[in-house]
Order: C-alpha cells, then structure tokens, then sequence
C-alpha cells in the first residue's frame, strides 16, 4: 500500500491521476480524501423482485444535492458518487474505504468489493454505495469528505483491460444486471 510520501510521488509521475487536483489536506497517510459529488441516485420502490440476471431491472431515479442537502434516513440507501475523477497505472490496484468518523453514526460508504480497477486513461468517479446503519438521519452535502482511495502496487501489471460494465461513468451508475462478458 502506498504511503503518504509515495503517493505524493506517484501524483507527481502522473502514475495516479486524479482530477480536480488533490489538495495537499486530502493526502491522509495511507490514502486520498475524496469527496461526495451532488449526483444521486435514489432507489425506486417495486414490488417485483430483481433478478440477477437483469430482468426486470431495477430503477433509480436520480436527484441533486442542492444547498440545503440531502437526508438520509435511518435504513436509507442510495448511490453516489465522488467528485474526484481517478485513474491510475496498471501496475496499481485502488480501493476505496470509508471513514471511521462516518462509520460511528452508521453510515457506509460502500456495501460489495472495496477493489476497483481505474486503469483506463480518462478516468472515471468512484460509485458509492451509501446505507445509513444508523439511528439518525445523516445530512449529506456536496463537497463532503466522504470516503478515502488508497492505492496498492500489484505483484505484476494488469494486462487484461476493464470490461467496460461502466465506462462512461461521470457520476453514480445503476447496477447493470444485464452486462455480460
């Protein structure tokens, strides 16, 4: 996993690249502070069971983060997304982790793999899968410290390229049961 001093480096090499620029307050000690974008997507309420295998698929609907924020109720979910944009070398694998400060009032940032491949030169944000856990409604805002990506060099680069399930994505994507490859 890549320290403080490496990451620094390795922004510097242009091997992570992240957009908009990361603020030297956001280079914590084993990761990068990212921040919540104001794109959500809300769950849609359905009656009929989703299968896995895409059919019937399931809708979101989205929504923005305007100035006086977004509630998250005790047992809400929705999908966000980070503001930064993030790619790095195929020799690097990211993981996204959520913040213990977060994580005591219940709230979790993601809910399946905290591995994501970012290798693709354009870069992309960082789905999050909010729930909140907890007994209080949690205002999110835009611009919020949300989560941290830490970074980890792999025994040999990647050579297999991302499938393509989300390219494109500039915000929270739905999850794309349908995607087979």
């Amino acid at each position: 996993m890549l320290s403080d001093v490496q990451l620094r480096e390795f922004l510097n090499l242009k091997r992570i690249r992240v957009s908009p620029d990361v603020r030297e307050g956001d280079i914590r000690p084993t990761g990068i502070r990212v921040h919540l974008s104001d794109k959500l997507l809300i769950p849609v309420p359905s009656d009929e069971p989703i299968t896995l295998d895409g059919r019937p698929g399931p809708q979101f609907r989205p929504e923005t983060i305007g100035e006086r924020g977004y509630e998250l109720p005790p047992g809400g979910f929705l999908l966000g997304a980070t503001i930064e944009v993030i790619s790095a070398d195929p020799s690097l694998v990211c993981q996204i982790d959520g913040r213990s400060s977060l994580a005591r009032l219940g709230l979790m940032v993601h809910c399946g793999s905290s591995t994501f491949d970012h290798i693709q030169s354009e870069g992309r944000a960082v789905t999050l899968e909010l729930v909140n856990l907890g007994q209080f409604t949690i205002k999110l805002r835009a611009g919020d410290p949300i989560a941290q990506v830490a970074f980890s060099i792999l025994s040999s680069p990647v050579r297999q390229l991302p499938h393509g399930q989300y390219d494109g994505q500039d915000g929270p994507l739905a999850p794309r049961l349908d995607y087979r490859e």
